[in-house]
């Protein structure tokens, strides 16, 4: 029996209760239609997902995600790689990160180029995800790069 058919026989058995039916009825549809049928939030297509690396979202409460779905430059969704995924349409531009990081983009009005440019040869002795150093063997590899 479907839930419209029921609140309709309930509303006839109860006449009181048609006020009660009928917003029952208008939550129910609502619901529906935003959720739809399975029950679970329809996604919005996304017009770019990242995934498969380590997303640093500079947010103490979730202070890194696997995915990240933008759609017309607003950020969808941070989370794991299936929350991400769960909003790719026909159109959507997916990149894996391959295990890279991805950070939040910062804008940089007074940078240092010339700086950059001299460490660039320098050993990096960060930790994951940013570098590859996991422990004290990894450091003396990396400095001996």
């Amino acid at each position: 029996m479907s839930t419209s058919v029921f609140l309709s026989s309930l509303a006839s058995s109860f006449p009181r209760s048609r006020v009660l039916a009928s917003r029952l009825t208008a939550g129910v549809v609502a619901v529906v239609a935003v959720t739809g049928a399975g029950g679970r939030a329809a996604a919005q297509p996304a017009d770019l997902i990242l995934h498969g690396g380590a997303v640093i979202t500079v947010d103490e409460r979730q202070p890194l995600a696997s995915g990240v779905a933008v759609r017309e430059g607003r950020i969808l969704v941070v989370g794991s790689a299936a929350d991400a995924l769960a909003h790719r349409g026909p159109s959507t531009r997916v990149i894996d990160l391959a295990g890279r990081a991805l950070l939040p983009g910062f804008i940089d009005a007074h940078g240092h180029l010339t700086s950059v440019a001299q460490v660039i040869g320098l050993a990096s002795v960060a930790s994951p995800p940013v570098g590859p150093v996991r422990d004290i063997a990894g450091l003396r590899a990396e400095l001996e790069r």
